[in-house]
């Protein structure tokens, strides 16, 4: 099995699952996986070399994403962000979540992707090269964009803050 055909497969459903928690559009999702797919083939092909393969799928699948809605003016739903709680709980999680989710709606792309990626449990440093930022700066921006989700959630008169 080539180097592609083995980074396709470790890494599609994965790659998937994370623009799901982006687009609640399953055509969409699968356009955007394409490309990535294919931009990173064409960089093999012209003998680019990946520091780090997993981190650069996931960083240009999220700036994808993230395009995608700038360019659609889109913006994030509330029941869209699915990675900020589980699905299979019982009504009480059910609830939670979708506060939670509705909370994270109003952050900014990239407050949001700061939350999907340590959802996610990336390490700092991992973060700070998909999300293209400073590693000094990932604790700060992370617990800043937390900070505004609990903001949210206390406007909301919210009993979980």
């Amino acid at each position: 099995m080539n180097s592609f055909e083995s980074t396709y497969k470790e890494n599609y459903l994965r790659l998937y699952s994370l623009v799901r928690k982006v687009i609640n559009d399953e055509n969409v999702a699968y356009d955007i996986l394409q490309d990535v797919f294919v931009r990173y083939y064409e960089k093999l092909e012209n003998g680019y070399e990946f520091r780090n393969t997993h981190n650069w799928l996931t960083r240009v699948t999220l700036n994808e994403s993230f395009d995608y809605l700038k360019q659609k003016k889109v913006y994030v739903q509330l029941d869209e962000v699915n990675a900020l709680a589980a699905d299979d709980g019982p009504d009480e999680t059910h609830r939670r979540g979708r506060m939670i989710r509705q909370a994270a709606s109003k952050l900014k792309p990239q407050e949001l992707k700061l939350i999907l990626l340590y959802s996610e449990g990336y390490s700092y440093k991992e973060i700070a090269e998909m999300a293209e930022i400073k590693f000094t700066s990932v604790g700060k921006s992370l617990s800043r964009a937390i900070c505004k989700i609990k903001e949210i959630l206390k406007k909301n008169d919210n009993e979980m803050y």
